[in-house]
């Protein structure tokens, strides 16, 4: 674990990594990590198994090891955790942890684990520097082990001599939550000595605290077909996904888009966005027409079946006011029970978009609360005529309503908490524009659309009345032109443990690769993808997970829809770099 610059926990002298068995790659028969014995010459000794994410240890010698750096002294306190899946065969296991000079030589043997599943304990060393800790048989018995995950500590150079935690406090508070709450309680005492910052404070409190992170920690994708097709959200329960024909016609699908079936017949104009209601209903959005003069507009749909989707009929519930502006899917919806925001997008000034409306009868009606042109705001960026809405969102924590709008110089965040009555200009927010915003329980997250700053903001709740303050959460870069535009924001349902989603499209006319960002909380977030494809496609959002456990997402040139297994979110231990955005972790500790 690493503060700022500080290192406060050094995991290669008196931590023994996992090993990436739970997602480390083939190479030369042992997982990452690791260092293979020369003396090792059968594959049938040692092989790592990329598939079911195991290391197979089924040496006979103590030479034949498998081992990382590791320091030790005469009576320091050693704690191991080994989660031994299976065995090779039916006989007895014979796995030995012990200390060594030298990866090709003997190493003690210490501890022998003999039971499948966890096995765990604290054990005093006996010998100084020997360098090496490693995993091996003896006695010409094989070790007989398919090794899943390793977590070796060193408690007293970790916790300082006669301060080591006990087998019983590790089982009663587990080992992650006692390196986090020593490391934190180290670093402000060190702190006090100091006249620091609150907010450096306040910045290493979360770093360091635990959180759900990805597994496995990167996305690949695969492609389901080629089509126009284009899906646009999900249910709360995973089952149906909805979207649009890339045009006039709206389709769902109930097998994560291998087929789609017609909901309703065909809208005047093309389809914008989708949103499922909490009443089941569905509502669906157009986009302008300039040449006919059709504005954009929202319907919703009367008596809605996903068993018999055909035969919906839907009703017209508002016509936008600007006459060139929609709702897009990306930032123009907000849906929680009975309220429903929604919010213009498009053109510029007077014609442009500048409203923002509310519904609190699950979008029956709706009235305009906002208009970026003639709001009274203080505070609020003079308007200059390249002015329009980019987004908004509802937040049911503190019952607020979130608004983003742009472009520089107009660019800023406003809130209301009184459904719009009244409206309040977030100080500092002209310094960064955004675009997708979404309310989780501890935080709100804002997505970039900036030339001086690419990636994912923050603002950690405090009290309600307090101005809010919005950091860098996580950044792609500090580019001079922009990069990348953030879009949809994507969280199945409200469940705080559930992930969200949140994709940075590349800018229009640039090279840049699409990135997949995912987080839980207002802890730390995940780079999940990168684009690995050799084309220069567009990703606008990732939908998930499905009733069968996947995201579902689409891109544009080439026009594809794309699959992938949804990670399992689940806590870790982290070794962390010095920078902003966070290393991925090695150790596997707890998955409550």
């Amino acid at each position: 674990i690493k503060a700022k610059n500080d290192t406060v926990l050094d995991f290669d002298k008196n931590h023994l990594k996992n090993g990436d068995f739970e997602y480390g790659t083939h190479g030369n028969f042992v997982a990452d990590e690791w260092v293979k014995s020369n003396n090792v010459f059968s594959k049938n000794h040692l092989e790592y198994d990329g598939v079911n994410k195991v290391q197979k240890i089924n040496t006979l010698y103590g030479d034949q090891a498998i081992c990382q750096p590791f320091v030790s002294a005469s009576g320091d306190k050693i704690y191991y955790e080994v989660d031994i899946k299976a065995k090779v065969n039916d006989g007895d296991i014979n796995l030995w942890i012990g200390l060594g000079n030298d990866p090709n030589g003997n190493f003690t043997t210490d501890v022998k684990l003999t039971e499948l599943g966890l096995n765990r304990g604290v054990y005093t060393s006996i010998r100084t520097d020997m360098g090496y800790l490693g995993l091996f048989a003896s006695g010409g018995i094989h070790s007989n082990a398919i090794v899943k995950s390793v977590y070796i500590i060193n408690l007293t150079t970790r916790f300082g001599k006669g301060n080591e935690p006990t087998i019983e406090e590790i089982e009663e508070y587990g080992m992650h939550s006692i390196v986090t709450t020593t490391t934190i309680y180290n670093k402000i005492k060190e702190i006090e000595k100091k006249s620091v910052d609150l907010e450096i404070m306040e910045d290493f409190m979360y770093e360091n605290l635990p959180t759900l992170a990805p597994n496995p920690p990167r996305l690949n994708w695969e492609i389901i077909r080629t089509t126009n097709e284009r899906p646009r959200w999900l249910s709360d329960d995973g089952e149906v996904l909805w979207g649009d024909s890339g045009g006039t016609i709206l389709l769902q699908s109930v097998d994560e888009w291998a087929s789609t079936m017609q909901v309703g017949s065909a809208f005047a104009q093309n389809i914008q966005g989708v949103r499922e209601l909490s009443t089941g209903e569905l509502l669906v959005s157009t986009t302008w027409n300039e040449g006919t003069g059709m504005k954009g507009k929202l319907y919703k749909s009367v008596g809605y079946d996903r068993g018999n989707p055909t035969e919906t009929v839907f009703t017209e519930v508002l016509e936008l006011i600007s006459p060139k502006a929609h709702i897009i899917n990306h930032w123009g919806f907000s849906v929680y029970e009975n309220i429903v925001l929604v919010s213009e997008y498009g053109l510029w000034d007077e014609e442009g978009a500048k409203y923002v409306y509310l519904s609190t009868d699950y979008g029956d009606t709706f009235e305009p609360i906002f208009n970026l042109l003639t709001q009274e705001i203080e505070g609020r960026p003079e308007i200059k005529p390249n002015a329009h809405v980019h987004s908004v969102a509802y937040d049911p924590y503190f019952n607020r309503i979130w608004v983003c709008v742009g472009d520089r110089p107009n660019t800023a965040v406003y809130y209301s908490d009184d459904m719009g009555e009244t409206w309040v200009y977030v100080k500092g927010s002209s310094e960064v524009q955004f675009t997708g915003i979404i309310a989780l329980p501890d935080c709100v997250v804002f997505g970039s659309d900036d030339s001086l700053y690419t990636g994912l903001f923050i603002y950690r709740r405090k009290h309600k009345s307090e101005m809010p303050t919005i950091k860098a959460f996580y950044l792609l870069d500090t580019p001079t032109t922009i990069t990348h535009v953030f879009q949809t924001p994507f969280r199945k349902g409200w469940n705080p443990k559930t992930p969200v989603y949140f994709v940075g499209n590349k800018a229009t006319t640039t090279t840049n690769k699409p990135v997949v960002i995912g987080f839980v909380d207002k802890i730390r977030a995940y780079l999940l993808w990168e684009s690995n494809f050799s084309d220069n496609r567009d990703m606008w959002l990732v939908l998930g997970e499905t009733a069968q456990g996947n995201l579902i997402s689409y891109s544009r040139n080439p026009n594809e829809i794309l699959k992938v297994q949804a990670p399992k979110w689940i806590y870790y231990i982290e070794e962390r770099d010095e920078h902003l955005n966070s290393e991925m972790p090695h150790i596997i500790v707890d998955e409550d």
